[in-house]
């Protein structure tokens, strides 16, 4: 964990090993959640790991599977119960609960992304890259570098998980 003020110092203010590849966080309160950027070719599938943030330490909460390999990026939901991962191995966007106090539940749900892109030497499949919640906290729109698609999904109502809603192809 890294302090960085205003002028661009920083200091390392905390440390934790462990994680293989944490290679995106995000945090909400005093949870950082990290994808474990692995793959289950290597023995290790992709996961995500929950790290709790207290009085300057920090300490391994729960490891679940991501849904697939590479996991990439992750999210929050606008109402905080959900971590949203892309997986950019095998194409696909996971919705793992958040539980009461603050660890990954489990794997609620994994869409799968199909197709390629114009460019077939890097496009060969769907490589889900990132995901974002929109503005209204309504939608969550996962990028796809494979397909040059943005998906739109939307959390189902009762939170157990992600219905596709709308594709929308990338011009070349």
């Amino acid at each position: 964990l890294i302090d960085m003020p205003p002028d661009g110092a920083h200091t390392v203010v905390a440390a934790l090993r462990g994680i293989t590849n944490p290679s995106f966080m995000a945090r909400q309160g005093n949870m950082i959640y990290t994808v474990s950027e692995t793959n289950s070719g290597a023995g290790q599938p992709g996961g995500v790991v929950a790290i709790r943030h207290h009085q300057g330490t920090l300490s391994h909460g729960t490891r679940r599977p991501s849904g697939g390999d590479w996991p990439c990026h992750i999210c929050i939901s606008a109402d905080k119960n959900f971590v949203i991962v892309s997986n950019y191995g095998s194409g696909n966007v996971g919705l793992l609960r958040i539980g009461t106090m603050g660890d990954i539940a489990g794997l609620n749900d994994v869409h799968q992304h199909a197709g390629t892109g114009p460019n077939h030497a890097r496009q060969e499949g769907p490589h889900a890259h990132s995901t974002v919640v929109s503005p209204d906290g309504e939608y969550i729109i996962a990028a796809d570098l494979g397909t040059d698609e943005l998906v739109v999904y939307r959390i189902n109502t009762n939170h157990t998980n992600l219905t596709r809603v709308n594709t929308v192809s990338v011009p070349a």
